[in-house]
This record gives structure tokens, C-alpha cells and sequence, in this order.
């Protein structure tokens, strides 16, 4: 299912210059001295939302919070196996430990 089928294209320039002004925001973080926990916060995710609701437009931003219970469901079953995945290494780890070849 295409939830961004009605929206209107967006041209290249603009969708790199987007891709482009995130990745500063992101990275300013690192540059840009004695910023608290909250103004770092909103450097680095309101701007991009910002961002992305000026090029690709509001339907965007109005559509990433469709289906969030089966994105969690899905989030969860990640968390569940990665958890799964990590104890098992723990275990094969600590018993080929014991064996000795």
C-alpha cells in the first residue's frame, strides 16, 4: 500500500537539499558547544520534521503516525529475537568456553 501516492512529486534539488539540511542538523550536535539536552533534542528531530513537512509537504507528517500499534507489534518482534539472539550467543559462548579441544 502507497500512503504517499496522492502527495505531489518533489523534485531532486529539493529532496537533496533536504537530505542535506538533516544531515547537518543531525551532525551539529557534535559542532555546536554547550547545548542542553533539550536544544540538542530539538536540533536534531524538530528540524528534520520541520524540514520534511516544508518539501514533501503536512500529508507526511499526518501519515507517519498511521498504524503505529503494528509498527510497535513489528518493533517488538525485532526486540524479542534480537534479545533471543543475544542470549543464545551468551550461552554458546560461555559453554564452548568449557569445552576444551
Amino acid at each position: 500500500m502507497n500512503y504517499f501516492s496522492q502527495a505531489k512529486p518533489i523534485s531532486k534539488a529539493a529532496f537533496f537539499v533536504g537530505v542535506l539540511l538533516i544531515i547537518i542538523a543531525a551532525y551539529s550536535q557534535y559542532v555546536i558547544t554547550g547545548l542542553t539536552a533539550a536544544t540538542s533534542a530539538l536540533l536534531v528531530y524538530g528540524v528534520p520534521i520541520v524540514i520534511i513537512s516544508l518539501v514533501a509537504g503536512s500529508s507526511v507528517i499526518k501519515k507517519a503516525f498511521h498504524k503505529t500499534g503494528k509498527a510497535f507489534s513489528v518493533g517488538m518482534d525485532f526486540l524479542v529475537l534480537g534479545a533471543i539472539t543475544v542470549m543464545l550467543l551468551m550461552v554458546g559462548s560461555f559453554l564452548f568456553s568449557k569445552i576444551q579441544i
